[in-house]
Protein backbone atom coordinates (compact mmCIF):
# COMPACT_ATOMS: atom_id res chain seq x y z
CA UNK A 1 0.00 0.00 0.00
CA UNK A 2 1.32 3.39 -0.84
CA UNK A 3 1.77 5.67 2.40
CA UNK A 4 1.54 9.39 1.92
CA UNK A 5 1.84 12.14 5.27
CA UNK A 6 2.08 15.47 4.95
CA UNK A 7 2.24 17.79 7.80
CA UNK A 8 3.51 20.72 9.59
CA UNK A 9 4.13 22.20 12.79
CA UNK A 10 4.96 26.13 14.12
CA UNK A 11 7.49 26.30 16.35
CA UNK A 12 8.98 29.83 17.66
CA UNK A 13 12.07 29.57 17.52
CA UNK A 14 14.73 30.99 15.34
CA UNK A 15 15.38 28.32 11.75
CA UNK A 16 18.96 28.51 13.69
CA UNK A 17 17.87 26.90 16.60
CA UNK A 18 15.34 24.42 15.16
CA UNK A 19 17.97 22.99 12.39
CA UNK A 20 20.42 21.59 14.44
CA UNK A 21 18.40 19.77 16.47
CA UNK A 22 16.09 18.49 13.79
CA UNK A 23 19.25 17.04 11.39
CA UNK A 24 21.31 15.60 14.88
CA UNK A 25 19.18 11.91 13.87
CA UNK A 26 21.27 10.79 17.31
CA UNK A 27 19.49 13.09 19.36
CA UNK A 28 15.66 12.31 18.04
CA UNK A 29 15.39 9.98 21.14
CA UNK A 30 16.09 12.95 23.77
CA UNK A 31 13.23 14.71 22.14
CA UNK A 32 10.83 12.68 19.93
CA UNK A 33 8.67 10.30 22.08
CA UNK A 34 7.90 6.78 20.80
CA UNK A 35 12.07 7.06 18.50
CA UNK A 36 14.83 5.16 18.82
CA UNK A 37 18.11 5.70 16.44
CA UNK A 38 21.39 3.98 16.24
CA UNK A 39 23.89 4.38 13.53
CA UNK A 40 23.52 1.34 10.65
CA UNK A 41 25.38 -1.37 10.63
CA UNK A 42 25.30 -2.01 6.92
CA UNK A 43 28.84 -2.70 5.15
CA UNK A 44 31.18 -0.62 4.30
CA UNK A 45 30.54 2.04 2.15
CA UNK A 46 30.58 5.79 2.65
CA UNK A 47 26.91 6.70 2.93
CA UNK A 48 25.39 7.33 6.67
CA UNK A 49 22.44 5.18 7.77
CA UNK A 50 20.45 4.83 10.94
CA UNK A 51 18.41 2.23 12.17
CA UNK A 52 15.42 4.51 13.03
CA UNK A 53 12.66 2.42 15.58
CA UNK A 54 9.35 3.72 15.93
CA UNK A 55 6.91 2.76 18.45
CA UNK A 56 3.07 2.98 18.83
CA UNK A 57 0.89 1.77 21.29
CA UNK A 58 -1.12 0.05 18.91
CA UNK A 59 1.35 -1.14 16.76
CA UNK A 60 1.67 -4.68 17.29
CA UNK A 61 5.20 -4.61 16.60
CA UNK A 62 7.44 -1.26 16.25
CA UNK A 63 8.10 0.50 12.85
CA UNK A 64 11.64 -0.39 12.25
CA UNK A 65 13.20 1.69 8.91
CA UNK A 66 17.14 2.29 7.94
CA UNK A 67 17.44 5.50 6.74
CA UNK A 68 20.13 7.06 4.76
CA UNK A 69 19.67 10.93 5.14
CA UNK A 70 20.90 12.95 2.37
CA UNK A 71 20.07 16.05 0.38
CA UNK A 72 21.64 18.50 3.45
CA UNK A 73 19.69 22.30 2.80
CA UNK A 74 21.99 24.29 5.44
CA UNK A 75 19.47 25.91 7.37
CA UNK A 76 16.76 24.46 5.11
CA UNK A 77 15.97 20.57 5.18
CA UNK A 78 17.12 17.28 4.08
CA UNK A 79 15.79 14.73 2.60
CA UNK A 80 16.08 10.48 4.19
CA UNK A 81 15.67 7.20 2.02
CA UNK A 82 13.77 4.63 3.38
CA UNK A 83 14.09 0.78 3.70
CA UNK A 84 12.77 -1.36 5.82
CA UNK A 85 8.76 -2.05 7.20
CA UNK A 86 8.60 1.32 4.90
CA UNK A 87 10.26 1.98 1.89
CA UNK A 88 10.66 5.35 -0.04
CA UNK A 89 11.72 8.54 1.38
CA UNK A 90 10.96 11.18 3.87
CA UNK A 91 12.26 15.10 3.48
CA UNK A 92 11.73 17.49 6.76
CA UNK A 93 12.10 21.51 5.46
CA UNK A 94 12.00 24.28 7.34
CA UNK A 95 10.41 27.80 6.41
CA UNK A 96 10.98 30.88 8.28
CA UNK A 97 8.24 32.36 9.05
CA UNK A 98 5.70 34.40 11.61
CA UNK A 99 8.27 35.10 14.02
CA UNK A 100 9.41 31.52 14.21
CA UNK A 101 9.94 28.23 12.17
CA UNK A 102 7.35 26.59 10.23
CA UNK A 103 8.43 22.41 10.12
CA UNK A 104 7.49 20.70 7.11
CA UNK A 105 7.36 17.00 6.81
CA UNK A 106 6.60 14.82 3.69
CA UNK A 107 6.56 10.85 3.90
CA UNK A 108 5.91 9.03 0.02
CA UNK A 109 6.45 5.65 0.74
CA UNK A 110 5.03 1.97 0.98
CA UNK A 111 4.92 -1.20 3.00
CA UNK A 112 3.77 -4.54 2.75
CA UNK A 113 3.08 -4.61 6.64
CA UNK A 114 -0.39 -5.98 7.38
CA UNK A 115 -2.86 -3.36 8.46
CA UNK A 116 -1.47 -0.57 6.46
CA UNK A 117 -4.30 1.94 7.12
CA UNK A 118 -3.40 1.24 11.25
CA UNK A 119 0.29 1.76 10.07
CA UNK A 120 -0.25 4.91 8.56
CA UNK A 121 -2.23 6.13 11.39
CA UNK A 122 0.26 5.40 13.73
CA UNK A 123 2.96 6.72 12.03
CA UNK A 124 1.11 10.49 12.14
CA UNK A 125 0.22 10.00 15.78
CA UNK A 126 4.48 9.38 16.34
CA UNK A 127 5.45 12.25 14.08
CA UNK A 128 2.74 14.82 15.73
CA UNK A 129 4.16 13.66 19.22
CA UNK A 130 7.84 14.70 17.76
CA UNK A 131 7.33 17.99 16.13
CA UNK A 132 4.71 19.18 19.10
CA UNK A 133 7.65 18.18 22.03
CA UNK A 134 10.17 19.68 19.49
CA UNK A 135 8.18 22.46 19.50
CA UNK A 136 7.77 22.58 23.12
CA UNK A 137 11.66 22.14 24.22
CA UNK A 138 12.96 24.78 21.69
CA UNK A 139 10.05 27.10 22.57
CA UNK A 140 10.92 27.01 26.16
CA UNK A 141 14.94 27.00 25.57
CA UNK A 142 14.09 30.27 23.75
CA UNK A 143 11.74 31.55 26.51
CA UNK A 144 14.80 31.02 29.37
CA UNK A 145 17.55 32.81 26.97
CA UNK A 146 14.99 35.72 26.80
CA UNK A 147 14.29 35.40 30.96
CA UNK A 148 10.80 34.70 30.41
CA UNK A 149 9.52 32.21 32.73
CA UNK A 150 8.55 29.03 30.57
Amino acid sequence: MELHVDDDAFVRAPVALVYPRLTDLAGWASWWPGVRTSPAQHGADAAERWDVTFRARRLRRPLRIVATPGGWRHEAGFRMELEGDVTGWSEFWLEDDFGGTVVHHLLVASTERPRPVRLLRDYRVVLRRGLWRLKDDLQREVRTAQGVAP
